[in-house]
């Protein structure tokens, strides 16, 4: 499967890369999910707490039990930026509709509204089963 793809923004900004430190155990590709989880990165999983949710990866890592200083990824925390993702499920997803992770941390699960943060904004294709998307439940809610 594709991971998240860039594709704009809401409101015509560009993505805003911090970097942070990985936990431990971590296996990150680009296009990913993050969460904020004790100050530092980790793969997003099934419906993230809010206000856990960081952004989309923008570096591959993996790391070990014990990370070093310079286990870092940059994330995009604009909450404006729109990614395509690709789906599961049998339902056709709904714009303006939150629907949880799938069974992978770059795509979403249509039949799933249950703890939703990914928020479908446009560009619904069956046939590929992909959409425009946005992420919510974020850590940094302003731009």
């Amino acid at each position: 499967m594709r991971r998240l793809v860039y594709k704009g923004s809401l409101n015509g900004t560009a993505p805003i890369y911090r970097e942070y430190p990985v936990n431990a155990n971590q296996t990150i590709n680009e296009g990913d999910i993050v969460v904020l989880d004790t100050g530092k990165a980790s793969i997003a999983a099934d419906a993230p707490a809010a206000g856990t949710v960081l952004g989309v990866s923008n570096t591959s890592i993996v790391t070990g039990a014990t990370p070093g200083a310079s286990d870092v990824i940059k994330v995009d925390i604009n909450p404006a930026s729109i990614y395509e993702a690709t789906y599961i499920g049998a339902a056709t997803p709904a714009i303006g509709t939150k629907y949880n992770l799938g069974n992978v941390a770059y795509g979403f699960d249509a039949d799933d509204t249950t703890g939703g943060f990914i928020q479908v904004v446009g560009n619904v294709d069956t046939t590929n089963k992909k959409a425009d998307v946005i992420i919510c439940n974020r850590v940094f809610t302003g731009v």
